[in-house]
């Protein structure tokens, strides 16, 4: 009784940890989009010294990340809203960004940066460097038409 009840027990677990194991990917990607939302108050907001419309500090609670555009070989492509910081009509001009036939239009309120290895990058820089294909352009844009009717 006391075998059969190890054996259960272990098939238990051992389907626990499986489980586990295939619920990893998401649980690691939240951690790495929270560990660069981290990244981006520290170098973006910190760093530079920038207030919130009051002229106070902006906390990492105020910083969210907007519009997660995808992974890339370990590069990410997202984009982060302040909600201390409001640009008042800026959500109605566009910001275009063109690379040989490609053209994709980003509100400038939400501009998306580009995080490899704690360091952030434009998407130009991103591209010009490799860490982006042409291929993983497309997809942005993908994604970014879907989006920008909505905003």
């Amino acid at each position: 009784m006391v075998t059969i009840m190890k054996k259960a027990v272990s098939l238990i677990l051992g389907l626990c940890l499986l489980g586990g194991c295939l619920s990893c990917s998401s649980a690691s990607e939240d951690e790495m989009l929270e560990n660069i939302r981290s990244d981006y108050y520290e170098q973006k907001v910190v760093q530079t010294g920038r207030l919130n419309n009051e002229g106070g500090e902006i906390s990492l609670d105020d910083v969210d990340i907007y519009a997660f555009y995808g992974s890339y070989r370990g590069t990410y492509v997202l984009s982060f809203s302040i909600s201390a910081v409001g640009g008042g009509d800026a959500w109605l001009a566009l910001s275009i960004f063109e690379v040989d036939d490609l053209e994709i239009d980003f509100n400038v309120e939400w501009l998306p940066d580009v995080w490899k290895d704690s360091t952030f990058y434009s998407l130009e820089e991103a591209y010009d460097n490799g860490l982006l294909t042409m291929n993983d352009l497309i997809k942005i844009k993908d994604i970014e038409s879907e989006l920008l009717p909505y905003r």
